[in-house]
């Protein structure tokens, strides 16, 4: 590997926090307590780019590695994986007791037509439709570089970890990253690798802001700001680092972010879930 973020931060408005006599939770149910108090406080608590299917597999990862336990994580992701496990309907049910009509921007049918940056934007922009957004580490560059350059760390940015469920998952971190490697032998390929495996790369990307090196020999000082060198703590101390599930699984299998779509629309879990772990059986298999 030769970059990669985190994915277990939960990035909101300071401001509105202070507004609300918010604080961040120490564990998932202080979460869903949080969430009601924002609703109740008369604030849209989260903001969501669910039409970027990707983004609610990683509120799945998220609550599955810490409700169900890394060893789990590892099974689901796996040929050996089963989708029917209760465990799975269990995370599922979490993500959508706080991904509510009440709880986004515009309610689901918005939020399954917003996109990535464009849920960032629905928080962190100069007039915020919302306190929270969930996302990965890369969400601080995007946020700042791209959405609003006002914004400041401490006052209208930052974030927590995601919400412990305890248990065997305490702890535990999802990430997501780039892997290098070699496909071919021409002239160059291995200079290219081992500059993009060096020091000297890892400090130069890292300095962006934009992700966290695993390149040993990366200074923590070369980090622009302290929303990036706690995202790299946070990952270095982790329990357990478990790599995106849906990146795991086979490029023939299933959408889970379909899934997950079809899920927050109302449709019966269960049965999104067989019909789900027949077609990834069948991926597994075709590998």
């Amino acid at each position: 590997m030769v970059k990669f973020n985190s994915k277990s931060t939960m990035w909101y408005r300071p401001d509105l926090f202070g507004e609300l006599n918010a604080e961040p939770p120490e564990d998932w149910e202080g979460f869903k307590g949080l969430v009601q108090s924002i609703r109740e406080g008369g604030q849209t608590p989260l903001g969501l780019g669910a039409g970027d299917s990707w983004t609610l597999t990683d509120w799945f990862e998220s609550i599955y590695v810490r409700q169900a336990g890394p060893e789990a994580y590892d099974r689901l992701f796996s040929p050996e994986g089963d989708w029917n496990d209760p465990t799975v309907a269990a995370a599922i049910n979490e993500m959508t007791s706080v991904l509510t009509e009440e709880n986004v921007v515009g309610g689901i049918n918005t939020a399954l037509a917003t996109d990535f940056v464009g849920g960032i934007g629905q928080v962190f922009k100069a007039d915020p439709d919302a306190a929270i957004y969930y996302e990965g580490g890369f969400v601080g560059a995007i946020a700042t570089g791209e959405v609003n350059t006002d914004l400041e760390i401490g006052e209208t940015i930052d974030w927590f970890e995601f919400p412990s469920f305890g248990g065997e998952g305490e702890g535990a971190v999802t990430i997501g990253g780039d892997v290098i490697a070699a496909l071919t032998t021409n002239p160059g390929v291995t200079e290219f690798i081992q500059f993009m495996s060096s020091p000297e790369s890892g400090e130069t990307w890292a300095a962006t802001g934009a992700i966290i090196s695993p390149i040993t020999g990366v200074s923590t000082d070369v980090y622009p700001n302290e929303l990036a060198s706690r995202e790299a703590e946070q990952v270095a101390n982790a329990s357990a680092v478990r790599f995106d599930g849906s990146d795991l699984m086979p490029a023939g299998g299933p959408d889970l972010g379909a899934l997950l779509q079809s899920a927050l629309r109302g449709e019966d879990v269960a049965t999104l879930l067989n019909d789900f772990q027949a077609q990834a059986q069948t991926a597994w298999e075709n590998e």
